[in-house]
């Protein structure tokens, strides 16, 4: 395992594993090494920006378009080990399932291109075992370390080494010379593992990607990995693969390895130097143009420009591996239904005790109906529609009943003068005059009761009223006494 910055790298590697204990010690061990480094330099950190898995068992093959589903990959691999091979009648396994390791809980499944490359053409997909990044993750994300995103070393040769990825990713639009990026492959070579990692791609994009071993020579103890003309004939041969399946052809190759500058190879070594190298290249896919890079680590430097860019997730099953913000988010998630359940329950409780004393209050009014029905009639008591039977008794009522007789109009205009005339004599202060359907009230004012009495008996004797007057009433106020004067109709029939 190696971390690497912009321009550092530190190299950690696993003892022998064992048993599955031992297995999950080594993971905790790596991710120990890794927050411990993260924390050890200048600038501190608890983030890594990209997890990049290498191509150790992983496999990148074409399938039809349709066929690109992870799923429908996964569940083919699967039924395609469950066949029986002894058995003649068993079912054929089909070309994809046959591509693809047979690991059906172990692997992820990634479409490189979404949209076919040309009419009719394979889609490339990409099976990464992605166990030991799953548990590295986990560990990871267990002691506090956060990843950005996720991709492979195949996506890293393509981002690091493609041009056109490095033109879009430009701001200065004046640097860009052309609006469209050629298909590109560029190959770099890994001689730790001995192996020829190339991609194709397009402004940065996955197309179609692989791995091509290298021959190797020296001792038993001591072997490295060179690059022979076989070697790049088996890599032209792959890419007409690729070619004849996808409808796509690069027209530019990078080749990124160790040791251009080394002298030309003896005539008894089959190792090739800069110009074999582009010279084989030439002829195994002609009419590309070549671009031999040197670098004494090119997946040091693979890795090194990964770092110094930013990279969005490859691989989105594990890019969406949850992890603890999503647990937090299911804790405060279920917080959030236990309290709106037990709101809800609260609330169930108030509507269910208001419900009981509805009906309590419905049962209380039912029986007062039935009370009062039973005054009335008590066979209206006992109809299902006593509504309609109360309207029809009142209707009954209504016809069988002897008209009113109108009360006679009063004359209350002729009293009113009357009592006008009567009271307008010197020494009384009128008050108030009141006269309607009932009666009449006279309130006045004098500094001596004898003329008030006077006034009182004047009010008797009126010739011709209708209204009987009643004892008055005298009251001190101040220097003056108040006579209040009060009478009832009479003589006239009707209800007033």
């Amino acid at each position: 395992m190696s971390l690497v910055g912009a321009h550092t790298r530190d190299t950690w590697e696993a003892g022998a594993l064992g048993d599955t204990e031992v297995a999950l010690g080594t993971i905790r061990d790596a991710a120990a090494w890794i927050k411990e480094r993260l924390l050890a330099g200048s600038e501190k950190t608890r983030r890594i920006g990209t997890l990049c898995l290498d191509t150790d068992g992983a496999v990148c093959s074409w399938v039809k378009p349709e066929d690109a589903d992870p799923d429908l990959l996964r569940a083919s691999v699967e039924q395609a080990g469950e066949i029986d091979h002894d058995d003649f009648d068993a079912p054929e396994a089909t070309g994809a399932s046959e591509r693809f390791p047979d690991l059906p809980l172990e692997v992820a499944y990634e479409p490189l291109r979404e949209s076919p490359t040309s009419v009719g053409a394979r889609t490339a997909v990409i099976a990464t075992p992605d166990i030991p990044a799953r548990l590295l993750i986990d560990q990871l994300d267990a002691i506090g370390i956060r990843i950005d995103s996720i991709t492979t070393l195949w996506h890293a040769v393509a981002l690091a080494w493609d041009p056109g990825a490095r033109a879009s990713g430009l701001k200065d639009s004046q640097r860009i010379v052309a609006s469209s990026s050629p298909v590109t492959a560029c190959v770099v070579a890994d001689s730790d593992k001995g192996l020829l990692v190339w991609s194709w791609s397009q402004a940065g994009t996955l197309i179609a990607c692989g791995s091509v071993r290298l021959a190797k020579i020296g001792g038993t103890d001591h072997q490295h990995a060179i690059v022979t003309e076989p070697g790049i004939a088996r890599l032209g041969a792959d890419w007409l693969g690729w070619s004849s399946q996808l409808g796509v052809a690069p027209s530019r190759i990078i080749f990124v390895a160790p040791g251009f500058a080394q002298s030309p190879p003896q005539e008894d070594s089959p190792a090739l130097d800069g110009a074999g190298i582009g010279n084989a290249l030439a002829r195994a896919w002609p009419g590309a143009s070549i671009d031999l890079v040197e670098h004494d680590d090119p997946i040091g430097e693979t890795l090194a420009q990964l770092a110094r860019r930013e990279v969005g997730t490859s691989l989105t099953a594990l890019g969406a591996r949850p992890g603890r913000a999503h647990r937090s988010m299911y804790r405060w998630g279920a917080a959030s239904l236990i309290a709106a359940s037990v709101v809800v329950g609260i609330g169930a409780w108030h509507f269910f005790g208001r419900a009981s004393e509805s009906k309590n209050r419905i049962a209380a009014v039912a029986v007062e109906q039935r009370s009062l029905l039973d005054a009335l009639d008590p066979t209206i008591a006992l109809s299902p529609f006593p509504l309609s039977e109360v309207q029809t008794k009142i209707a009954e009522l209504r016809g069988s009943a002897d008209p009113l007789i109108p009360a006679e109009d009063r004359p209350i205009m002729t009293e009113l003068d009357t009592i006008s005339l009567v009271i307008g004599v010197p020494g009384i202060s009128i008050q108030s005059i009141v006269v309607n359907s009932f009666g009449a009230t006279v309130i006045v004012r004098s500094d001596e009761i004898q003329i008030a009495e006077q006034l009182g008996e004047s009010l008797d004797q009126i010739g011709g009223s209708s209204l009987e007057w009643r004892t008055p009433n005298f009251v001190r106020k101040g220097d003056q006494y108040e006579a209040t004067f009060k009478a009832t109709w009479s003589g006239l029939g009707g209800t007033p």
